[in-house]
């Protein structure tokens, strides 16, 4: 991976609009609309490396020099550029060196996008705002559905984690170092479950099969109820300061606890309950089986059997059910 912020050079203008001529995409090639807010980019090639970037956890901050440690400013303002510059030139097709792969970064270093607002009264309102606000805006998006209802969800979890405190504590943010007991990872599993009934933060039916559990629901999703609980239980606010005046003990809480989750659960949320946890969880997936329905199909060579006249009608014609045609309106 690239490293670095380079200097201003082949940026391209604000109002640019992909060109699907300077490149050769290699994901859903014939898709080549320009995104609504970035028009320079390709709408399907962000729309994956944003995806691609919520489940890696990697979204934009910066800290200023009161909130850190060292009493230096810091942002991961690099480390956000070439993700996302990497898996978009490579869903491009771009190879590192292209003249088009350093225009890509020149724009997302120093390039603008024109962000839409509206008023209470419904005026629409315009400001140019940096790549990196874009970035942050979808890369947040969606963890108050997590954090509103946590309590009710992990409600199971909550009450063994308030009997065992003083050693189940420890097991939190450890990075998945620790050996938990197995009514630890069952009590999560079942309560990251129960997320299932709200589609805006599982999607829809995520529970219809094992593997689609396990395979299809994105990452990013099972994190970031891990980590609202994580929060909630270490007694850590759920609201963040602003992206661009970020707590530094906030960024580390969610890195810790968002390795802990990789680390210790993801491998046993793949709907393997019998293997995962030796049997002890009983789970009814049957419940939330579901299939999609097949769309009839019509044979192009079944012909109707129809009687017809082919001269035009002079009076007015109506359908006879008996007769299977059409007969004159008396």
């Amino acid at each position: 991976m690239l490293s670095g912020r380079p200097e201003r050079d082949l940026l391209p203008a604000g109002d640019a609009v992909y060109d699907a001529t300077a490149v050769s995409p290699e994901f859903k090639s014939n898709s080549t609309r320009p995104h609504r807010e970035v028009s320079f980019l390709r709408d399907a090639s962000v729309g994956e490396t944003l995806l691609f970037m919520k489940n890696k956890g990697v979204h934009p901050v910066r800290v200023r020099a009161g909130d850190m440690p060292n009493g230096r400013p810091w942002d991961n303002f690099d480390v956000c550029a070439h993700t996302f510059h990497v898996k978009y030139c490579s869903l491009e097709g771009l190879s590192r060196t292209s003249d088009m792969s350093r225009v890509v970064i020149q724009y997302i270093f120093h390039g603008f996008f024109e962000w839409r607002t509206k008023t209470r009264l419904k005026v629409e309102q315009r400001k140019m705002k940096s790549f990196f606000f874009f970035l942050h805006k979808k890369l947040v998006g969606g963890r108050s559905r997590f954090t509103n209802k946590v309590e009710s969800n992990f409600s199971k979890f909550i009450s063994l984690y308030r009997r065992n405190e003083p050693t189940w504590k420890l097991f939190l943010n450890d990075c998945g170092k620790g050996e938990v007991p197995i009514e630890y990872n069952i009590a999560f599993e079942e309560g990251l479950r129960n997320f299932s009934s709200c589609i805006h933060s599982m999607g829809t039916r995520p529970l219809r099969s094992r593997e689609f559990w396990g395979k299809s629901v994105d990452l990013w999703r099972k994190k970031e109820a891990y980590i609202a609980l994580g929060r909630f239980l270490l007694d850590e606010p759920a609201g963040y300061r602003q992206w661009d005046c970020f707590k530094f003990e906030d960024y580390v809480s969610r890195s810790q606890l968002s390795r802990t989750f990789v680390t210790r659960h993801l491998p046993l949320s793949n709907g393997d309950d019998e293997k995962n946890f030796n049997g002890k969880f009983k789970f009814d997936w049957s419940k939330h089986s579901w299939k999609r329905k097949k769309k009839l199909k019509r044979d192009p060579d079944k012909k109707c059997k129809l009687s017809h006249d082919t001269t035009s009608p002079t009076v007015p014609m109506i359908f006879d059910v008996e007769q299977g045609c059409l007969v004159p309106l008396e």
